[in-house]
C-alpha cells in the first residue's frame, strides 16, 4: 500500500512556494513603483536590485 510519504515529495513544493512568494512580493512593489516612477530604466534597475538581494540572501 502506498502512503502519502511515497507519493508527495515536499522538496519541489517548498521551492515553488519561495518562487511564488518572491513573485507576489515583486508584484506588490511594482504597483507602488508604477505610481511614482515613469522611466523604463528605473524599473529595470529595480528588477536587477530585487534579484541581487534574493540571490545574496540565499
Amino acid at each position: 500500500m502506498l502512503s502519502m510519504k511515497n507519493i508527495f515529495d515536499s522538496k519541489p513544493y517548498k521551492r515553488r512556494f519561495k518562487i511564488e512568494k518572491a513573485n507576489a512580493w515583486l508584484d506588490s512593489f511594482k504597483a507602488l513603483l508604477l505610481r511614482f516612477e515613469t522611466l523604463n530604466i528605473t524599473w529595470r534597475i529595480y528588477i536587477f536590485d530585487f534579484f541581487y538581494f534574493v540571490l545574496k540572501k540565499n
